[in-house]
């Protein structure tokens, strides 16, 4: 993947764009916040008003945030799932071995997602496209090894196999019942 790009699926534009969506929300509702703490406060409404300062932190925060997302936005570009079926897409679901330096492998199965990983249940990961190991296993085949930096080591991963999607809940209770 090339440097400073973005990459998302439409899913995960959608998301970070609700997610800004939210934190202008939040952002609305401090202000008025902000405005009933000075309102409240004995003397002037803003010298020695924790209240009121701890908003102000609040918001910058969330200015703050709003604003590297957008710039984040500016840098997206949208990727599709491909039609190679024998190529690692996003939205595919994954069984990989990370072999980190000196150590047995962990068997971990991972959904390369589009976006900004979050949805993680007992069994399967969510990864992002933008991350180290989404980045590299994306357009592998199985049974492909590859690797990815992670500070100052290599960790080495065999793809072994991808999980069709009507296997998942056999997968899924295989692995809870472990």
């Amino acid at each position: 993947m090339a440097s400073g790009k973005i990459y998302l699926d439409e899913d995960g534009l959608n998301q970070c764009q609700e997610e800004i969506k939210e934190l202008e929300k939040q952002i609305r509702q401090i202000e008025k916040d902000l405005t009933e703490a000075y309102n409240n406060a004995p003397g002037d409404g803003a010298h020695d008003n924790g209240a009121f300062e701890d908003l102000l932190m609040q918001r910058r925060m969330r200015q703050g945030e709003v604003q590297r997302r957008k710039e984040s936005l500016k840098k997206a570009e949208i990727v599709n799932k491909g039609t190679n079926v024998e190529l690692i897409e996003i939205g595919d679901v994954v069984r990989l071995n990370l072999i980190f330096t000196n150590d047995e492998p962990e068997n971990l199965i991972v959904k390369l997602i589009g976006g900004i990983g979050k949805g993680n249940n007992e069994v399967i990961q969510e990864v992002s496209l933008n991350s180290p190991l989404g980045s590299a296993i994306y357009h592998r085949k199985v049974p492909d090894e590859t690797s990815y930096p992670l500070n100052g080591d290599t960790v080495q991963v065999e793809i072994l196999e991808r999980i069709i999607e009507t296997n998942l809940e056999r997968v899924n209770n295989e692995l809870v019942l472990e």
